[in-house]
């Protein structure tokens, strides 16, 4: 059996773009909650300002120390100070200078100390909801830290001179003791104990000469000491805000909205195991599509193909039967049966329409409605049904022509279920069933038999394996993969040959299929498929004329 025509060949891209069409509206939806909220929720936020000032360490001159012992001793005393700028002490100065209503510890926690690196700044930032405070909190910050810093020292240079003048005072007490007692014993004296006193009070000497050396250095350091620390930038106040940024987190609302958005999609999607492309139905059952029924509405119940013969539906059955006439070249299908996997497919709508084009193309054509559970066919052409197969089954001499009904198209006709049986697979199933269809096929060209779904009931199935070929009908995106290759497997395990699948009721702008018109998908003198069967027989008979 050759290979039907290929309909439609890039239809995996195109229905991955029109997905994301029909998602789009989840993604503007999204995009626009996302950053509404965030906008609206960023300007009913109150404004942060940041003000910075940045202080210099006045470092002492120091001398006998190695350079890279100063550079540690400078990055130590850097350290020191960042922490000794957020302590409680100067917080509450602090506040107390400012008249601030507020906390020593929620002061400190508005206020970063950096140090930079390989240098002797420290940056101070200070944030508040007012940028004029903010301002004024890292100058006073950085007033009220040098002013700390000179009492430290102060108090230092105080205790040092202290200590130094008390020494002194015990070691002149010392001195005038000695030199009394060195008198007492006179000038001339060589004894031992003048000697040891001579001794003693030279010592006292020097050692109150070592202490009058120490407190003028002293008193020197503390004349000299200056400011421990430089403010370099004072802080002015900032008008821009540090957040919230309306503008950033809108921005990054919407996008995470849409990563949410295409995240779902991404799980719906994947959730969804219904048929949606051609693709699909190759990727999953290896079947040709001979096939794809755009959706369409008209006024009327009838068939579209005998009520609007030039519109694009119709051109599609007629696509659907040129790929019909050239599925087998040796063997023409003289007995189809056209069933589905679950109710609403369509497969008696696209029989009945099936039936006329054929029609159309002056084939003799018998519709056969098997489908016991839910007979349409005759309602679609507006006939009665009562009589029709079930009567040709109970009677024991066959009159197949006094129960097929004559349609107003010449040539086609419809055997209708009849009176519904109790027991429809037994009737189907018999070796009279297997007569009647024989005898329709000896005497038209084309027998359609529109038959039960075939997971919900077995009826289907009996017929498979006495006709020439089963098209299953799928209705994309609801008809489920589970589904169609249950159908496929039991109608091959019933002997059934399948010879591929109809695609109904596409939308072809939803799905991304190629529009139909009146010169696409027309198989006649207007436009063949370059790569089908129809072109590749044509131009055999083309190269043998020549």
């Amino acid at each position: 059996m050759s290979e039907p025509m290929s309909i439609v060949e890039s239809q995996g891209l195109r229905h991955y773009l029109f997905l994301v069409w029909k998602w789009l509206w989840l993604f503007i939806l999204i995009a626009i909650l996302s950053g509404g909220v965030a906008f609206t929720a960023s300007r009913m936020t109150i404004p942060i300002y940041q003000a910075k000032t940045t202080l210099l360490i006045n470092e002492q001159p120091t001398t006998g120390v190695s350079d890279y012992t100063a550079i540690l001793l400078s990055q130590l005393q850097a350290t020191t100070y960042s922490n000794m700028l957020t302590n409680r002490v100067l917080m509450q100065k602090v506040i107390t200078d400012l008249g601030l209503k507020t906390s020593a510890n929620s002061l400190a926690a508005s206020i970063t100390v950096d140090v930079v690196a390989n240098t002797r700044l420290i940056t101070v930032t200070v944030e508040n909801s007012d940028p004029t405070l903010a301002a004024n909190i890292a100058n006073a910050l950085a007033v009220q830290f040098n002013d700390q810093l000179h009492s430290l020292e102060n108090t230092t240079y105080s205790v040092t001179i202290s200590d130094l003048t008390n020494q002194m005072a015990i070691i002149d007490q010392q001195i005038q003791s000695t030199a009394a007692s060195l008198a007492a014993l006179g000038t001339d004296d060589k004894s031992a104990t003048g000697d040891t006193l001579r001794t003693t009070l030279a010592q006292y000497r020097q050692t109150y000469a070592n202490l009058v050396l120490k407190l003028e250095d002293a008193r020197l350091a503390e004349a000299s000491t200056g400011s421990s620390v430089i403010q370099l930038e004072p802080a002015v106040p900032n008008r821009n805000p540090i957040r919230p940024r309306v503008l950033v987190t809108t921005l990054l609302a919407i996008f995470a909205g849409l990563v949410l958005a295409g995240g779902a999609v991404i799980v719906v999607e994947s959730l969804d195991d219904t048929i949606h492309t051609p693709e699909d139905v190759k990727k999953h059952f290896g079947l040709p599509i001979y096939g794809v029924i755009p959706s369409y509405s008209v006024e009327t119940d009838k068939p579209i193909t005998q009520v609007e013969p030039r519109s694009p539906v119709s051109d599609a059955y007629r696509a659907l039967r040129t790929n019909i006439h050239f599925a087998s070249v040796d063997r023409p299908i003289k007995k189809l049966l056209i069933t589905s996997s679950i109710p609403g497919e369509g497969k008696s709508t696209v029989t009945a329409n099936l039936g006329v084009v054929m029609a159309q193309s002056d084939m003799q054509t018998t519709i056969v409605d098997s489908d016991f559970y839910r007979p349409t066919v005759h309602k679609l052409f507006g006939l009665d049904n009562r009589t029709g197969l079930s009567d040709l089954l109970a009677e024991k001499q066959m009159n197949i022509n006094r129960n097929v009904q004559k349609l107003e198209l010449s040539g086609l006709g419809l055997l209708s279920t009849g009176k519904l049986p109790p027991n429809p697979s037994e009737l189907l199933g018999s070796e009279k069933m297997a007569q009647i269809i024989q005898l329709l096929s000896e005497q038209v060209d084309l027998v359609l038999i529109d038959s039960s779904p075939v997971v919900v009931v077995s009826d289907s199935m009996v017929i498979a394996s006495r006709v020439d070929g089963v098209l299953l009908v799928i209705k994309p995106g609801v008809t489920r993969i589970a589904s169609a290759r249950q159908a496929i497997e039991q109608l091959r395990r019933a002997n059934g040959n399948v010879l591929g699948v109809i695609l109904n009721n596409v939308n072809v702008k939803r799905d991304g299929y190629y529009t139909y018109n009146s010169y696409q998908y027309h198989y006649g003198e207007d436009k063949i498929a370059k790569n089908s069967p129809v072109a590749w027989i044509k131009r055999i008979l083309k190269r043998k004329k020549k």
